[in-house]
C-alpha cells in the first residue's frame, strides 16, 4: 500500500514540474530574428614605387602654325598626337590621415618630325618634362580594388629644338667655324605644374599593383630663352605644357586593403 502510495505521489510531483517548466518555456523569448551586421570600410595602405607611361596631348596648333610661317622645307609636316613619357613614382600611406598618401613622380618625352632633302636633314623635338610631389585619398570599394582622387604639384621645363645638319661634318669645323647647314635653335621655358587626377588601382598581388590614370596639366609658363641666354618674346600663350593626359603604371610593394 505505501509503495502504491509513494508511486502515486511521484508521478504526480513530476507532472507539476512539467507543467512549470512548460509556462518557464512560453515565457521565454526565443525568436532567432536576425539583426543587421554593420560592415567595416577596408582600410587603404601600400608603399610601394615603380614604372609609369604617361600619354601627354599637348596642343600643338601654335606650334604647327609657325613651321608653315618659318620653316619653309618642313612644312608638309606635322606635329600631333600625343607624347610619350616614361618615368617612375613613389608613394606611401599617411598614417596619421587614413587613406591619405603622399608621392613623389618624374616623367619626360618628345615628340619628334623630321624632313630629309637630298643631304640636309631638318628636324623638331618638342621636348616636356616634370617632377613633383602628390597628395590622393583612396576609396576601397572593394578589396584589392583602390579608386583615388588626388592633384600632383610639380615643376617642369618645355623646349623646342630645331636641328639642321648635314650627313658628315669634320671635327675641325666644330665651333663657330660651320656653315648655314649645320646649326640647331632652342627655345626653353620652365614651369609651375598643377595636375588633378583619377587614379583606379588594383592589387593584382599584395605586392604587385597595376594602374590606369586620367587627369589634366595645367601649367604656370615661366619666360622663354633662346639658346638659353637671349629672351624669347611674344610666345602665344598657347605654346605650354598644358593638356589632357592618360597614364598606366606597374608598381611594386606591399599593398594591404
Amino acid at each position: 500500500m505505501r509503495i502504491k502510495i509513494f508511486a502515486l505521489a511521484l508521478i504526480m510531483f513530476s507532472s507539476i514540474i512539467a507543467w512549470s517548466q512548460d509556462d518557464m518555456l512560453d515565457s521565454l523569448d526565443l525568436s532567432f530574428e536576425s539583426s543587421p551586421i554593420k560592415e567595416e570600410k577596408i582600410p587603404y595602405f601600400a608603399i610601394a614605387g615603380g614604372f609609369t607611361g604617361t600619354f601627354f596631348f599637348a596642343n600643338f596648333d601654335e606650334m604647327n602654325q609657325r613651321i608653315v610661317d618659318g620653316f619653309k622645307e618642313m612644312r608638309s609636316e606635322r606635329l600631333n598626337g600625343s607624347i610619350f613619357m616614361p618615368g617612375a613614382e613613389g608613394f606611401t600611406a599617411i598614417g596619421i590621415i587614413p587613406n591619405m598618401r603622399l608621392g613623389f613622380f618624374g616623367a619626360g618625352g618628345s615628340k619628334t618630325i623630321k624632313a630629309v632633302n637630298a643631304d640636309t636633314t631638318r628636324s623638331i623635338d618638342y621636348t616636356v618634362s616634370f617632377n613633383g610631389i602628390s597628395f590622393d585619398y583612396a576609396y576601397v570599394p572593394t578589396r584589392r580594388l583602390a579608386i583615388l582622387a588626388g592633384v600632383n604639384l610639380g615643376w617642369g621645363t618645355m623646349a623646342i629644338e630645331y636641328y639642321r645638319t648635314t650627313k658628315e661634318i669634320n671635327w675641325t669645323n666644330f665651333g663657330e667655324d660651320v656653315d648655314s647647314n649645320n646649326f640647331m635653335s632652342r627655345a626653353e621655358a620652365r614651369y609651375w605644374l598643377i595636375q588633378p587626377h583619377l587614379n583606379v588601382e588594383f592589387a593584382v598581388t599584395p605586392f604587385i599593383a597595376l594602374r590606369g590614370s586620367a587627369g589634366y596639366s595645367y601649367s604656370l609658363m615661366g619666360d622663354w630663352k633662346f639658346n638659353q641666354n637671349a629672351a624669347l618674346e611674344n610666345v602665344p600663350k598657347n605654346v605650354n605644357a598644358s593638356g589632357l593626359y592618360a597614364q598606366f603604371g606597374l608598381f611594386l610593394g606591399l599593398f594591404n586593403y
